[in-house]
């Protein structure tokens, strides 16, 4: 999914009477709620430093960029909106949102300690070769 999409997953989780799992949880809702204020202030306030836009305009191959998360998690809240707005700086990077919890086996390639820590971001080449995570 793209970003636009992963938005409106928060108002679709938020907006339901009787959300899925584990948003039928207070806190998991309560999460998700903070996090959505948090990823629209982003939005609004966030810059990217000049020498990083600089070095990612310097990209020339193809990348596309896998972003697992959550909207539920804290961190992802916080580094989602950077991930997407530095994918925007170079045409030849494209990216791709997916989510841990229905996924598991994505998720499962890359786990950090035997856990399933998110945000994840894998970076492959045109061949869909690993970069790096």
């Amino acid at each position: 999914m793209n970003y636009h999409e992963y938005q409106a997953l928060f108002d679709k989780v938020l907006d339901t009477e009787n959300p899925w799992h584990p948003y039928n949880s207070g806190g998991y809702l309560n999460y998700t709620r903070l996090n959505r204020s948090r990823m629209r202030r982003w939005d609004k306030q966030l810059e990217l430093d000049p020498a990083l836009s600089e070095r990612l305009q310097q990209i020339k191959t193809p990348q596309h960029w896998i972003i697992i998360t959550e909207p539920w998690c804290g961190d992802a809240a916080h580094i989602v909106p950077f991930l997407v707005r530095m994918a925007a700086e170079n045409s030849l990077i494209t990216y791709d949102i997916r989510l841990r919890d229905s996924e598991h086996s994505l998720i499962d390639a890359y786990l950090t300690n035997g856990a399933k820590s998110i945000p994840k971001l894998v970076v492959r080449d045109q061949h869909q070769t690993d970069i790096f995570t």
